[in-house]
């Protein structure tokens, strides 16, 4: 009988409902491989409903109570998670405890730092590709160091900084037809190699919540 994985996810918006589970899931699959385990995976994506932290963490927990793990996701707005995860998540961790209803109590933790779009900057000849730009990263402001990319203040102002570049560098009438940050989420989710996503502290912390998971419901050993 084949291994079927349910994921749940909610996140802070629509771009990190394109990107995150994508990464999760490809994750999932590398894993399971390295185990020579094959599975069928599927989604639930959970919108956010009520007030404040620990109601909405709960709330999902509750939608995703027959699902194998909950992926929460906020980003740090910082340079680490230690605030996000303490006023963010923290608070609608200790309510799933603490609840005696049918739940999923098997959370997995995401904190980008700063935020989802550093990510997307892992690989400067994939990001131009999909961009679809011939400028070079001195052209575009992509000149950071991959080891630095989370001490980037605003990674995504440094996307919509390279975007802007290469529209300028378009002719008038290709501008409109010309790739926006909101397009770039999923097909770098898709083709991203996950070994580069090892440079961010943040993509580490989430492989092992991810292993952590797996490992408590028995998928892995």
């Amino acid at each position: 009988m084949a291994l079927s994985i349910v994921l749940a996810f909610i996140g802070e918006g629509s771009t990190d409902n394109r990107f995150l589970p994508n990464i999760a899931g490809r994750l999932i699959e590398q894993l399971l491989l390295e185990k020579n385990t094959s599975a069928t995976i599927q989604w639930q994506t959970i919108e956010k409903n009520g007030e404040g932290a620990a109601q909405i963490i709960y709330n999902a927990a509750k939608q995703a109570k027959y699902c194998t793990t909950l992926i929460v996701h906020c980003d740090a707005d910082a340079r680490n998670s230690k605030n996000a995860f303490t006023t963010r998540i923290k608070p609608g961790l200790d309510a799933i405890e603490e609840s005696v209803e049918a739940i999923c109590d098997n959370i997995t933790v995401v904190i980008p730092i700063t935020e989802t779009e550093a990510w997307l900057l892992v690989d400067k000849e994939l990001l131009k590709e999909e961009m679809n730009t011939t400028l070079s990263n001195h052209d575009l402001g992509l000149t950071y160091q991959l080891n630095k990319i989370e001490s980037i203040a605003d990674p995504k102002q440094k996307l919509k900084d390279a975007i802007h570049i290469h529209h300028q560098n378009l002719p008038r009438k290709r501008r409109r037809s010309a790739v926006t940050i909101s397009e770039l989420y999923e097909p770098i989710s898709q083709q991203v190699e996950l070994s580069k996503l090892e440079v961010l502290v943040a993509y580490n912390n989430f492989k092992q919540e991810i292993i952590n998971a797996l490992r408590y419901k028995h998928i892995l050993d």
